[in-house]
């Protein structure tokens, strides 16, 4: 029976095991990170042991740094995005000097996967800390003696202080007061500090800091600074700290004890001024340094050795100031100015200019003379002609060439032979030997004008040869050969500019290669390359009997020097202002009195700190918009305060303002000139259609009006145009080329997006103009419209805006 029992119970215990192991949860594995840290002290950054550490993320024992300020815990399932929260709490016996602090800490994704965070230094601040600085000068003081109830500390060589608290009643919850509490700061030649005290419960970095104030600080104010002599000063004391003598200083060997001295300077100069002053508990000395110039009054004056003339127009300037000026600024009128003594200027617009001179006088200032009017340049005659050849041997045949700004209606020539011709470039044959003076005659847009030449076609005899047995005579053209010369000169700094001048001999013409596919007749131009390179210039000199050739080679550098800047000295009791604009040469004025002119960006003004300070200033420059301001900040001593300004280019309207809707011709852009108006890379009127300026205008469209050409990229074209109104207009450029790939840009005013970018098409030549329309909008009211080219070989004549 006892087998048979054990038979059926069997089977009834591995039913239970198998139940119970069924009822039994699966076993999760557990992922831990290490959260490791240093604490320290807020200043020294030595470490603090048995700061008591608690975490968010591990509600149960709490941890402590080790003598090297060092935790380090072990943390569970952490996840990546959520914030924890980290408690830091003093050791007991740190109690009442150092701030609890809590801090919050995230882990990061990679900080999950290498199971570990480091959280870095954590700064433990005192309780009571901060700095002690000189209310004046912001230097930290030392040896100031900081107090708090019946504790106290010490500031150290970084005006640094802390104080021990003594009290229990300044507990860690913050300060349950017995009585009133009151931080105090003393230290020998300062006002003490004394202001009510509580604790700051912020993020536990709060810094106490104290500025004193000196018991005694010398200063004064001079009634008069620049003067002849004899000149007389008021001095008066302006010291703060009651004093009770004086001991003055006027540079000139002479001193005074009186509170408030006048004093007489008898000798030219220029003088530091001290005041002593002093009482039976401190002292203290005040230097303005040259307080008081004493001078002859300079004066400011020129002469020219022309004052009229035309088209272009040089003049030699010559200063003929008072010596002792050691700067100088002219101003000619039409926006140029320069530094020289001397000068040499050319006038390339007509018009009536008033020229100002301005000289500098290190011992008094600036001085200046403005002559009205001064200049007076007329335009060149507008009429001209040339001819292919000017001598040679009967018969001889000569391509007359004429030149005429403007239109003409009717030209009439007399070739001094008496034949005449009414074409307006004839050719005529002098069969006779002898020398002819010229006239051409025209009538049109600018009226009747004419123009002569005297003795201008030369025709001599030919030759003929004696024939021996012996020998052959060739016979060759009369006169000299010409010889081909001229120089190059580099232009701006930092620009890829040449400035090219003829100095050939004997030559009726000349025409230069200048190595990147550009020719010209011109005998003296300026030229822009698009690119860094070395280039080859050629030069062909021509007359009757031959030509000659020289090369010279230019190497265009790929960088730009940068200026070297030089400032003046910083010392004794100045301060600076210095002056940012982006336009060279313009002029700077504090309130009425004008302080110099922009070189490389910037001009440097020392000013002196005790003296009054400057309430305005100004910044012009003829062509460009003047900018003014209130100066709102002082410089200290030796400090500097910057003041930018920005000048605007401004035009003239030519034609215009041209109204949108409407058609605004190409060559109608503004007036103004180079960098104002337009800017074009290569010098003259290529096209030599319109207009005289720099701009390449010719005449290819099929309705006869002009259109500008042989652009290259970087040029642009300025326009003052006023829109009706607002909004989208439908807008046609009449273009041609003879390329793909070629585009014109638009913006409107000062913007540095386009509002349109038109793609021109291969035209297939240059007089094949199509009108290409895209959509275009535009603000309201008078705008500066610029059309940019970013690329060669467009040409266009006009806009329609509908």
């Amino acid at each position: 029976m006892t087998t048979q029992l054990q038979r059926l119970i069997r089977p009834l215990i591995v039913l239970i095991l198998v139940s119970s192991l069924l009822l039994i949860p699966p076993v999760t594995a557990m992922h831990t990170e290490t959260l490791t840290g240093t604490v320290v002290d807020s200043y020294t950054h030595q470490p603090i042991n048995h700061v008591e550490i608690t975490t968010s993320q591990v509600p149960g024992p709490h941890f402590y740094t080790d003598s090297n300020g060092v935790f380090s815990i072990e943390v569970d399932n952490s996840q990546s995005g959520i914030s924890y929260t980290l408690g830091l709490t003093p050791p007991e016996a740190a109690d009442y000097q150092y701030r609890d602090r809590e801090i919050t800490y995230s882990f990061s994704a990679a900080e999950i996967s290498a199971r570990s965070k480091d959280l870095g230094q954590i700064e433990l601040t005192r309780k009571v800390s901060g700095y002690v600085t000189d209310s004046v000068t912001g230097q930290p003081l030392s040896g100031v003696h900081v107090s708090l109830g019946p504790s106290s500390g010490t500031s150290d060589g970084n005006g640094y202080y802390y104080i021990r608290l003594q009290d229990a009643g300044l507990n860690q919850n913050g300060l349950s007061f017995r009585g009133v509490y009151y931080l105090i700061a003393t230290k020998d030649g300062y006002l003490s500090s004394s202001i009510p005290f509580g604790i700051y419960d912020g993020d536990g970095t709060h810094l106490y800091n104290i500025q004193l104030t000196r018991a005694f600080t010398a200063n004064f104010y001079a009634f008069g600074h620049v003067g002849q002599a004899p000149y007389s000063v008021r001095f008066m004391d302006q010291s703060v700290g009651s004093p009770t003598a004086w001991k003055w200083d006027f540079g000139d060997n002479t001193t005074s004890t009186e509170q408030n001295p006048t004093h007489v300077y008898n000798r030219t100069g220029a003088y530091n001024v001290a005041l002593t002053a002093s009482n039976d508990q401190a002292s203290d000395t005040c230097t303005q340094y040259r307080c008081v110039i004493v001078n002859d009054v300079p004066v400011a004056n020129f002469t020219t050795n022309a004052t009229s003339g035309q088209t272009p127009f040089s003049v030699q300037f010559t200063d003929q100031s008072t010596s002792g000026a050691d700067g100088y600024q002219w101003q000619f009128g039409d926006g140029a100015t320069s530094t020289e003594q001397n000068p040499v200027h050319t006038y390339t617009t007509s018009g009536s200019y008033t020229v100002m001179l301005t000289v500098s006088e290190p011992n008094y200032g600036s001085v200046f003379v403005q002559k009205p009017g001064y200049i007076t340049v007329g335009d060149p005659s507008t009429i001209g002609f040339s001819a292919n050849v000017t001598t040679g041997l009967s018969p001889l045949p000569v391509q007359f060439n004429e030149s005429v700004n403007g239109s003409v209606q009717y030209s009439f020539w007399h070739f001094g032979d008496g034949s005449t011709s009414m074409d307006s470039n004839p050719v005529h044959v002098y069969d006779t030997p002898g020398q002819y003076t010229v006239s051409l005659m025209t009538v049109g847009s600018n009226g009747t004008e004419t123009k002569t030449i005297e003795d201008f076609i030369n025709v001599t005899a030919p030759v003929t040869p004696t024939v021996t047995p012996t020998s052959t005579v060739t016979p060759t053209p009369t006169g000299a050969l010409p010889v081909a010369n001229f120089t190059v000169m580099a232009g701006a700094p930092g620009s890829l500019a040449i400035q090219v001048t003829d100095t050939s001999t004997n030559a009726t013409s000349v025409r230069y290669d200048l190595g990147d596919g550009t020719t010209t007749a011109y005998r003296n131009f300026q030229f822009t390359y698009w690119q860094a390179g070395t280039y080859t210039i050629e030069q062909t000199a021509t007359n009757a009997a031959g030509s000659s050739m020289k090369t010279v080679e230019v190497i265009v550098p790929a960088t730009t020097p940068t200026p070297t800047i030089t400032f003046p000295p910083i010392g004794g009791d100045q301060g600076w202002y210095t002056v940012h604009c982006n336009v060279d040469g313009a002029t700077v004025i504090f309130d009425q009195t004008t302080m110099g002119t922009i070189a490389q960006g910037i001009l440097k003004i020392p000013v002196y700190v005790t003296g009054s300070p400057y309430g305005t200033y100004t910044v012009q420059k003829d062509g460009y918009s003047t900018v003014s301001g209130v100066i709102t900040e002082h410089p200290g001593k030796d400090q500097n305060v910057d003041i930018t300004v920005h000048l605007t280019p401004t035009s003239t309207p030519y034609n215009g303002p041209h109204t949108i809707p409407g058609t605004l011709q190409a060559e109608d852009y503004n007036l103004g000139g180079e960098g104002v108006a337009y800017h074009d890379t290569t010098a003259g009127n290529e096209g030599g259609a319109y207009r005289h300026d720099d701009v390449d205008i010719e005449q290819l469209d099929t309705d006869g009006s002009p259109n500008v050409g042989w652009i290259r990229a970087g040029e642009w074209l300025a326009y003052t145009v006023n829109v009706t109104t607002a909004g989208t207009y439908n807008a046609g450029f009449r273009v041609a080329s003879s390329h793909s790939g070629s585009t014109v840009q638009v913006y409107v005013d000062d913007g540095t997006t386009p509002v349109a970018t038109v793609s021109v098409p291969n035209t297939g030549d240059w007089p094949a103009f199509q009108t290409v329309s895209m959509p275009v909008t535009l603000p309201a009211g008078q705008h500066r419209l610029m059309l940019k080219f970013p690329t060669d070989y467009v040409n266009i004549n006009w806009i329609s805006f509908t």
